[in-house]
């Protein structure tokens, strides 16, 4: 077939205008798409005194949608109860979301921190090709690996161009955590992941602030009102069967110091003290007059699954809301000493990070 030169013109410029026009989809195409983001935690010198479970998320995950970026950490799986969301267009704010249905509303700092060398090409993350920077923090030297393919701008501690796979942040009291991208979907694996944010109240930080101190303040007051109310009451008697199928009855238990612990699988408070629990236990391990039982809101059949993954070396029982109603028991995690005889000496509520010293103290006193 002959083609004349106007007609291979005219060929030439369509396979030119195809071409610009499919790599302009692509490009709306990979800066517009849903992309969900997983990243792993690593603590770089860990201090084997230290629970890291408390202190450090196990990952941390940020969605891509559009113009925003949804970032969130994970503490033993589960979501922490505050987000964030950036302005992804305008990189000028980001939004706090957190559990008491606040939303704080911020100006976009990121730390003022110099690059001092970036190698282009230089490594992959998780499938990506990435360029590598460095940054001065102190007297050490960080590595963040970025790419600017994923159509996304953001690092949480330096300003580059690009989207950060890896990166290090110091954490207060513990030293140096790299997060690392172990894996990108460009779908969600659930949509509900994504949060309903329009019943938040947006605040500025004085308001955050006041508001905060009112809360604390409230739940305090409440909390030490529930625990005076207990303290010096003779504990009512309960009778239970742990998933051992071991039965106790507290009326055959006198003359030995009982403690209890109130909690549920889902309580991410909860599961964060077990390590600090099994700890007490094990310090009264040849002690008979200190029995521990753990009591869990869940079905008795559900917890084995649970405690074979983290295992909690009290006295478990599920189906436990009849004692927590004896016990006027609402918030979770709740420990409780009763002493040789049956008086209640200690009512704590909610995780504290010095709740091992507040039970052991607790319970010398009722010895």
């Amino acid at each position: 077939m002959v083609v004349l030169k106007q007609d291979r013109s005219i060929i030439e410029n369509m396979r030119l205008f195809l071409f610009i026009f499919l790599l302009s989809w692509q490009t709306l195409s990979s800066q517009s798409a849903v992309r969900y983001i997983v990243f792993k935690t690593t603590i770089i010198s860990p201090n084997p005194e230290l629970n890291y479970q408390n202190l450090v998320p196990n990952k941390r995950v940020l969605v891509l949608d559009q113009n925003q970026i949804y970032e969130r950490d994970y503490y033993l799986d589960l979501p922490s109860a505050s987000f964030m969301l950036l302005d992804g267009k305008e990189k000028k704010e980001y939004i706090t979301y957190m559990g008491n249905k606040l939303a704080l509303k911020s100006e976009l700092e990121f730390p003022n921190q110099n690059l001092i060398y970036i190698e282009k090409d230089s490594h992959r993350i998780a499938g990506q090709l990435c360029d590598k920077a460095l940054i001065l923090h102190d007297n050490d030297t960080l590595s963040i690996y970025y790419t600017d393919a994923l159509g996304s701008s953001y690092c949480p501690v330096a300003s580059v161009e690009g989207l950060a796979l890896e990166y290090s942040q110091y954490f207060e009291g513990i030293g140096k955590v790299k997060f690392e991208a172990i894996e990108i979907m460009e779908k969600l694996p659930d949509r509900s992941i994504l949060p309903q944010t329009a019943s938040y109240q947006l605040i500025d930080k004085e308001e955050y602030v006041r508001e905060q101190e009112k809360i604390l303040k409230a739940h305090e007051q409440q909390r030490q009102q529930i625990s005076n109310e207990m303290i010096g009451k003779k504990a009512k008697k309960f009778i239970l069967t742990t998933i051992d199928g071991n039965k106790y009855n507290s009326v055959k238990l006198e003359g030995k110091v009982i403690v209890l612990n109130f909690w549920f699988v889902n309580c991410g408070p909860c599961r964060r003290e077990i390590p600090v629990l099994n700890q007490l236990v094990a310090h009264y391990t040849n002690r008979e007059d200190v029995l521990f039982f753990g009591l869990a809101l869940d079905p008795s059949h559900e917890l084995p699954a649970f405690l074979e993954k983290t295992p909690f070396h009290y006295q478990i029982a599920g189906d436990a809301l009849y004692i927590c109603d004896k016990f006027k028991v609402s918030n979770y995690p709740t420990n409780i000493v009763i002493d040789k005889k049956g008086t209640i000496t200690s009512y704590l509520i909610g995780y504290t990070p010095d709740i091992l010293e507040k039970l052991q103290k607790a319970i010398e006193a009722a010895l």
